[in-house]
């Protein structure tokens, strides 16, 4: 795949359980394709390494990093499926 096909590289983090007391954070570097298709080049475990990864890639094939690290949808946000239902909605 070319890198002119690379949009930007996106950064993503997910809180991972391997039981009831036991967690951990994984954080995810991902092409952002131009095409709106990512691919998943890494996943682990230290937020300052991807980061990091991330700042290197960016500059090597000059695209922009869209950090999400650390952000959280509001509770009271809408679901997903109803935000999509409503843009059907009115296009429809």
């Amino acid at each position: 795949m070319p890198f002119a096909e690379v949009h930007s590289i996106q950064l993503l983090d997910e809180e991972v359980r391997r039981t009831s007391e036991s967690m951990f954070w994984s954080y995810e570097l991902n092409l952002v394709l131009r095409n709106g298709n990512r691919i998943n080049l890494i996943d682990h475990g230290n937020q300052r390494e991807i980061r990091w990864d991330a700042g290197d890639l960016s500059r090597m094939i000059d695209v922009p990093i869209w950090d999400f690290i650390g952000y959280r949808q509001p509770v009271d946000a809408l679901d997903p499926n109803e935000i999509k239902a409503r843009i059907l909605h009115h296009i429809f």
